[in-house]
């Protein structure tokens, strides 16, 4: 299988001072054992945990928090594994080179690189690949459009095996599973009755846009891996709620995503409703719950189940939502 996961690293070189910083996991042990000299856990300086923004468009949660001033090389780390039933596991972790690795231990990069180890080409199921990639520039060690539907043609040419056939797979057997998650809403989720970003004016033409959105990434996702779609039935549970933007403009000399003082509005980024603002201008990561159930006519293995789930959310994402955790599934025989 020759399919270069360097492809997965692509950088775009400019000339600036900020670095994307979040990881895609919780546990720094994990990536201290793998990172030449990455420092110590500590909290005070702790990256976001975001597991699907950081992997696929850290630009999802981009905000002061998690955008860092470097004066040195910006960093994309990734691990990926090919399971032996075709699916990925990823892991990734974005920052500044100065703030996360102990440069008496590691060497500080000289160039605009990438790294792999083990260095064939050939990426076998079962061997964990890593790759480093630095370089100088604006929020260089991004994720972008290209990259994105560049792997979602990796994913599917990587897992498609697994889901040509409904049987084929792993683990038990079921016929029915729950995915449910938090999310930051796409601004066309919410409602309003003086509506901004493309809110909906009413709750009902809301959850019919969250309720089209699914079934629309269901439906891409089954088709993209000759999967039926006849007889697949879909449950979407999400309560879309009446929220007051913050217009464009109107924190002018504060950052895009910072409350105003006084201010109980939403804050809208990139498409999304990430943030709700309380009188004192402490922004809290808004994030609702949302589930969908699908039913399908015939059994099918847990980890095709886990595939789909995991396609599913990057179909939502290029839709803008963004997912801030890892989220659950209920499975039923």
């Amino acid at each position: 299988m020759k399919i270069s996961i360097c492809l997965l690293n692509f950088l775009f070189i400019q000339v600036a001072s900020e670095c994307y910083s979040c990881v895609s996991k919780q546990d720094w042990e994990f990536y201290r054992q793998r990172i030449n000299g990455l420092l110590p856990y500590n909290a005070s300086s702790a990256l976001p945990v975001a597991p699907f923004a950081c992997t696929f468009d850290p630009l999802r949660v981009y905000a002061d928090r998690n955008a860092v001033f470097c004066k040195g090389f910006c960093m994309k780390w990734s691990s990926v594994t090919i399971m032996d039933d075709g699916s990925l596991k990823v892991s990734y972790l974005r920052g500044c080179v100065d703030s996360l690795v102990d440069s008496t231990v590691h060497t500080p990069p000289t160039d605009n690189k990438c790294y792999q180890n083990p260095h064939d080409t050939s990426h076998q199921p079962g061997v964990e690949y890593t790759t480093t990639c630095y370089c100088k520039g604006f929020m260089c060690n991004n994720s972008i459009k290209s990259y994105l539907n560049m792997l979602k043609v990796v994913l599917i040419t990587l897992i498609g095996g697994s889901l040509a056939c409904f049987p084929a797979g792993t683990g038990p057997l079921y016929t029915s599973a729950t995915f449910e998650y938090s999310i930051s809403p796409p601004a066309t989720w919410t409602w309003n009755a003086a509506p901004l970003m493309g809110q909906k004016t009413s709750a009902e033409q809301a959850k019919s846009q969250a309720e089209s959105d699914f079934k629309s990434a269901l439906t891409t996702v089954l088709k993209d891996n000759d999967l039926s779609i006849s007889n697949v039935q879909y449950t979407i549970d999400y309560t879309p709620q009446e929220i007051v933007i913050e217009e464009e403009g109107a924190n002018t000399g504060l950052p895009a995503t910072a409350c105003i003082s006084g201010s109980t509005g939403y804050i809208y980024y990139g498409g999304t409703i990430i943030y709700s603002c309380d009188a004192t201008g402490k922004a809290t990561q808004y994030s609702p719950k949302a589930s969908v159930t699908v039913k399908s006519p015939s059994p099918i293995y847990k980890s095709v189940w886990d595939n789909l789930n995991y396609q599913v959310q990057y179909e939502l994402m290029v839709n803008k939502a963004q997912f801030n955790d890892a989220g659950t599934t209920t499975y039923k025989s």
